[in-house]
């Protein structure tokens, strides 16, 4: 039978959020992370990445730790990438 004796997990914050995540965008306002986010959809798009299911699973996870007005420019953010 295995042991998990040097099991370790990816660290997250309290939140949830791994923070190697944290760290590369907790700094950011709220257009730097609109502007690096359509920039990682376009590139992924470009090369055939991009998928709509783990874009989902990603404002699944951020999404309890936005207010109301995030919330609904982000899934307008979203509706709109994923008509492009």
């Amino acid at each position: 039978m295995r042991r998990l004796k040097n099991f370790s997990s990816p660290k997250s914050s309290a939140s949830g959020v791994p923070n190697d995540i944290m760290k590369k965008y907790g700094g950011m306002g709220e257009d730097q992370l609109v502007d690096e986010l359509m920039k990682k959809v376009r590139e992924q798009k470009e090369n055939g990445s991009y998928d709509e299911a783990q874009m989902q699973n990603f404002v699944k996870l951020i999404s309890p730790h936005l207010s109301d007005a995030q919330r609904k420019k982000l899934m307008s953010l979203i509706s709109a990438m994923n008509k492009e």
